[in-house]
């Protein structure tokens, strides 16, 4: 009370460190006892945090095919800029490490960084969706030379 006058006091600090230790020996014990099954659902978790998902309930229900497209569309739109735009990034870095700004190797190490912290925990999509960002400047990055071929020279 001294440290933090008018604040109320809480004790939570050592309920939230046994749960964490709960936590972290059920996760080991049920790593454990199936890793196929742990990994397959860290792949899912990796790939759906770039990646929005399709609703089973909404394409079952779609009657024509506008509403097909329209409960496939956000799926393909993500995999398309998301995932393979992440992964002409990473080729794309790789083959020019040398000419790339630091700062852009920085953005892509965030991207990474991201990808990588959220795959051992389950995690919903939006706490990446800030990355979705990331993503779309380095494309801008790296795209934009190809554009600049294609437009007439005056």
């Amino acid at each position: 009370k001294d440290k933090n006058p008018g604040q109320f006091i809480l004790h939570n600090s050592a309920y939230v460190q046994a749960r964490e230790e709960e936590l972290w020996s059920k996760t080991i014990e049920h790593v454990m006892e199936d890793p196929f099954y742990y990994i397959k659902t860290r792949v899912y978790g990796f790939l759906r945090s770039y990646v929005t998902g399709i609703s089973e309930q909404a394409l079952n229900t779609s009657k024509n095919l506008l509403q097909y497209f329209n409960t496939l569309y956000p799926f393909f739109i993500s995999l398309i800029v998301m995932l393979f735009g992440t992964l002409f990034i990473t080729f794309r870095i790789i083959i020019n490490w040398s000419k790339v700004a630091f700062e852009v190797k920085m953005i892509f190490f965030m991207v990474i960084y991201y990808g990588l912290i959220h795959t051992p925990f389950t995690t919903q999509a939006r706490y990446t969706a800030s990355v979705h960002m990331l993503i779309l400047g380095l494309l801008a990055i790296f795209i934009s030379p190809y554009i600049k071929r294609l437009m007439p020279s005056k």
